[in-house]
């Protein structure tokens, strides 16, 4: 048994090590510091470096430094000298990096972290009135993915022009262009527009 075992070690590739350091990486990130900290990674078809990554500066805007250290394949470790920057990287999503969907986590103890959901803004143009509410925002939300919030104009649960929805969304998986329901024994159809598109996504009627 022991010289099987050691017979599969000896047969193990880079990748299957580099998974390894993956995720050691991201445990003793979870353990350093939670606060100055976040995870992310660039949904690219190819492998960049931490160089091109640590080019974000540029679209957060932020007014103090950070470090930028890989842990995975395009999955890196932020560190932030200022809790403000940091809070404002997780709460400005999506960020579009070369027009390639860069995902921002806080850390955690769980390993099983999930880059596929990132948080979106949709405008829901030629919406009828009497659905510019946060029940139909929640209700489409059941439809696209998970509802997070709605942007409201003052005291107003809508905006004159369009409703503007924010939602959890699986970024592997085809986006829909239209929305189509039922309502008040009516086909209704909504175009989406999702705000900071890149490239990397599908769109599909």
């Amino acid at each position: 048994m022991e010289e099987e075992l050691e017979s599969i070690i000896g047969h193990l590739s880079l990748r299957d090590n580099e998974v390894v350091r993956h995720f050691t990486s991201l445990l003793n990130i979870t353990r350093i510091d939670h606060f100055h900290t976040i995870v992310g990674k660039l949904h690219c078809p190819r492998v960049v470096s931490h160089y091109s990554i640590g080019n974000c500066r540029n679209i957060w805007s932020i007014h103090h430094g950070f470090t930028v250290r890989l842990v995975g394949e395009n999955m890196v470790h932020f560190k932030f000298s200022d809790r403000i920057d940091r809070a404002r990287v997780l709460h400005g999503e999506p960020w579009l990096l070369c027009w390639k969907h860069l995902l921002v986590l806080k850390p955690s103890d769980d390993l099983n972290v999930d880059f596929n959901l990132c948080p979106w803004w949709i405008q829901f143009n030629h919406c009828p009135l009497d659905l510019m509410n946060e029940d139909f925002a929640r209700f489409a939300g059941n439809l696209i993915g998970q509802y997070m919030d709605v942007f409201r104009d003052g005291d107003r649960n809508f905006i004159v022009r369009f409703l503007r929805i924010k939602f959890n969304i699986n970024i592997t998986t085809p986006l829909l262009r239209v929305l189509q329901f039922e309502h008040e024994g009516k086909e209704i159809k909504i175009p989406l527009k999702y705000e900071r598109l890149s490239e990397f996504s599908i769109i599909v009627e």
